[in-house]
């Protein structure tokens, strides 16, 4: 139906066939990561970036992905949760 009109389109993906995408290959559309947790923590993998450009640029990896838990206690605080809020919260497992 697009292409009768002359409208662009790409077929919608799995995550998982995203990798071996040649426009997503050719266009620098993934980048490497560290993985911070699990039983491959520490390994490389790959991930997609934004579909966008700023300045000509694609939009990069600005921060390796967090442990699990690792800003909880910030980002509770900004909320206004106090340090026994968040021990609390923690106790229960209710927060990582």
């Amino acid at each position: 139906m697009f292409e009768k009109v002359g409208l662009p389109f790409a077929p919608i993906r799995k995550p998982e066939e995203l990798f071996d995408d040649e426009h997503l290959n050719a266009t620098g559309g993934l980048a490497d990561i560290t993985l911070p947790d699990g039983e491959r923590a520490g390994q490389t993998a790959r991930t997609t970036l934004f579909p966008f450009t700023m300045d000509g640029q694609r939009l990069g990896v600005r921060l390796q992905p967090p442990k699990l838990g690792q800003h909880t206690a910030e980002l509770l605080a900004s909320l206004g949760f106090s340090e026994s809020d968040v021990a609390a919260l923690q106790a229960r497992s209710a927060v990582a």
